[in-house]
């Protein structure tokens, strides 16, 4: 295994990376953690902002994806997501922000993350959805603060709108049983994960993610 500082394969941002054979990890500020399989991928590229976008806020949802060849043309024809619901990544990003009702947020619209979060190609596009929702009450905010800087509060509407968000969400998480051996990985790859994909559904392994509890607690979790 070895380990470097390169540009991230998908945005190019400064990106920590690791290959091993084929696989080459990268664990971008922007698109999180994902992998490229070198060995079922060809050579297709991101070619526009917008599919640069659309590939990162994916990504950023999907921590840990292996991007082969039916991955890869996954991601480039993405749908840009609506305002709407861009919007709404950002309010629950807000959310996540706070610690208490009332609090004042400082946002600054130029964080690679927030690109990611809301599937914006750039800095205008993430204040864009900043004042959609303010005018659509459901926060209160100041215009920028230094150079990237703005302060938001969620109002008790937008609590009350994350509600509703939070009760209609349904999981596009397609799930399978199996062991995380190494020997099983190509089985992963090249014909479990694209038949999840090929049916809708996001194909995301545990083994590949970050967390602090064990790993059935993180199974069980996602199948609620």
């Amino acid at each position: 295994t070895m380990s470097s500082q390169d540009p991230c394969w998908v945005c190019k941002e400064p990106a920590k990376s690791t290959s091993k054979g084929f696989i080459i990890t990268y664990d971008c500020i922007r698109c999180a953690k994902y992998s490229i399989d070198l060995s079922n991928l060809g050579n297709g590229y991101f070619n526009t902002e917008r599919e640069i976008a659309n590939a990162s806020g994916w990504l950023k949802e999907n921590s840990g994806t292996v991007i082969n060849q039916p991955v890869f043309l996954k991601l480039k024809n993405l749908t840009r997501l609506s305002i709407n619901a861009r919007a709404d990544r950002l309010l629950i990003w807000l959310e996540s922000e706070s610690d208490q009702l009332g609090e004042v947020i400082t946002i600054n619209s130029s964080n690679k993350k927030l690109l990611a979060i809301s599937w914006s190609t750039n800095q205008n596009e993430v204040d864009y959805l900043i004042n959609h929702l303010i005018s659509q009450k459901l926060i209160v905010g100041t215009e920028a603060i230094g150079s990237n800087n703005r302060a938001a509060q969620i109002l008790a509407s937008g609590f009350t709108h994350l509600e509703h968000i939070n009760k209609n969400i349904q999981s596009n998480i397609g799930f399978c049983a199996m062991s995380f051996a190494a020997e099983l990985r190509s089985a992963w790859d090249d014909a479990i994960s694209p038949a999840i994909i090929e049916a809708g559904y996001d194909p995301v392994r545990i083994d590949s993610e970050e967390y602090n509890t064990g790993v059935v607690d993180q199974i069980k979790a996602r199948i609620r």
